[in-house]
């Protein structure tokens, strides 16, 4: 009995030492709490990085935001800029338009020519608008013996009115007559049916019904052109 309540004793001592071993070792002590602590320091860490990055990239959004928007804003600019640039396009056009008003004839046409030369600026705005277009048509040949403003006014103060009859005793629609074709004694039968004779002048040129001719072919390409210091008054 004595050997057995030893055994047993025995026993009981040995469980208790292995149980205060085991105590030692439990994973759950201290040691591996703070090591979970840390590592979940470390997670927060972790995760404050990444809410960092976050920010990071939010702010990168946020920049490439304000950036997108600065290039929409350019190009709000840009659009301004063509729109400013299609209203000076159309005041191009507007003043196109109002400088024909100087001359809107073909250059080289009859009309063109009148219109062109500050000596015949009244005969060019008396024959707006019932004739200038068909002395600008191309390929009329007409003639035309065009009086200077001095000649014009002359006849306006000496009681003349500068009517479409008047004009047409200037024009001559059989072709275009160019000086060397002109002879003394030649008659020439007017658009209005006035008939008028070539005579040579004292100093070697030619004269229309009196009047002399002092500047003669002026180079239209519809026609011919000679400037004439009178005017021609219908006789028909």
């Amino acid at each position: 009995m004595i050997k057995k309540s030893l055994v047993i004793a025995l026993l009981t001592a040995s469980a208790l030492i292995i149980g205060c071993s085991s105590d030692d070792d439990d994973p759950t002590d201290g040691t591996t709490t703070a090591a979970a602590d840390a590592g979940a320091v470390d997670a927060g860490a972790a995760d404050a990085g990444a809410a960092d990055a976050g920010a990071a990239d939010a702010g990168a959004a946020d920049a490439g935001a304000a950036d997108a928007g600065a290039a929409d804003a350019g190009a709000a600019d840009a659009g301004a800029a063509d729109a400013g640039a299609a209203d000076a396009g159309a005041a191009d056009g507007g003043a196109t338009d109002a400088g024909a008003g100087g001359t809107e004839y073909n250059a080289n046409s009859v009309m063109g020519l009148i219109a062109a030369d500050a000596r015949l600026s009244t005969l060019a705005g008396a024959l707006n608008p019932d004739f200038d277009q068909s002395l600008d048509t191309a390929n009329q040949n007409w003639t035309v013996f065009a009086p200077t403003n001095e000649a014009l006014q002359a006849a306006i103060d000496a009681g003349a009115e500068v009517t479409g009859t008047v004009l047409q005793s200037h024009i001559y629609t059989q072709g275009a007559v160019a000086s060397s074709a002109l002879s003394p004694g030649q008659v020439l039968s007017m658009s209005n049916n006035s008939m008028y004779t070539i005579t040579a002048g004292d100093g070697g040129g030619l004269l229309i019904n009196g009047i002399a001719i002092i500047e003669a072919d002026l180079p239209a390409d519809n026609g011919a052109l000679h400037i004439i210091d009178g005017v021609l008054i219908p006789n028909n």
